[in-house]
């Protein structure tokens, strides 16, 4: 997006990352991350939205917040 320093993908990933780990306080989850991405990327920009196409059933971790310490994207 013109004057955004990430595109848009990345600009809502970094956000989600931050909000999905103060929610849950560890463990950040591909699909909680996923649940906050799609909409926020079909807000801004609806011909963008990603779809979640996958075999998965396991909700696995793809990043961990550690307690009393600050994200790295904060």
């Amino acid at each position: 997006m013109p004057g955004d320093e990430n595109s848009l993908f990345t600009k809502h990933l970094l956000a989600g990352l931050r909000v999905v780990s103060r929610a849950t306080m560890a463990l950040i989850r591909i699909f909680d991350l996923f649940e906050y991405l799609q909409p926020s990327i079909s807000r801004e920009q609806p011909q963008a939205a990603p779809p979640l196409i996958s075999r998965l059933r396991e909700n696995f971790p793809v990043a961990l917040r550690l307690a009393g310490q600050k994200s790295p994207v904060e």
